[in-house]
């Protein structure tokens, strides 16, 4: 949604599909998110659209609860293991995605970041205080 408060053509529905009152199109989000010819191999782009899907049907979990099997699980970590998988590979469907979505809005865009930063490096480690509370006796 952009944040003149209009829904852009690529908003998603509570079911995690294209929410433009067109119920011809199933196309799952994370379709639009994915460049599967930026892999080097057509099978790893295939892997990839079927290992975000459940991914992103899974969000929040970890990998093993997204997999819901062995198999599915163990070929996520031989996925992301792949000396042939780059970040870029991985990364150009949703950057192309976002361009589209940015060009899409006539509104204001909000750009939103974190630059929270933690270091628990200390020269005097008892001047970090208390990590748990005691135990009574």
């Amino acid at each position: 949604m952009c944040s003149s408060g209009t829904t852009s053509r690529w908003s998603a529905g509570p079911d995690g599909r294209q929410d433009d009152g067109d119920e011809s199109v199933v196309e799952h989000w994370t379709e639009r998110e994915i460049d599967k010819t930026a892999f080097k191999d057509a099978r790893l782009g295939q892997r990839f659209g079927e290992l975000l899907k459940q991914i992103g049907d899974g969000m929040g979990g970890s990998i093993p609860f997204a997999c819901q099997n062995w198999a599915n699980t163990k070929a996520a970590y031989r996925f992301f293991a792949n000396e042939r998988v780059e970040e870029a590979d991985i990364l150009s469907g949703h950057f192309a995605a976002t361009r589209a979505r940015y060009d899409d809005c006539t509104g204001p865009i909000l750009l939103i970041q974190d630059t929270t930063e933690f270091s628990y490096q200390r020269a005097n480690t008892s001047a970090v205080g208390l990590t748990k509370m005691p135990i009574p006796r």
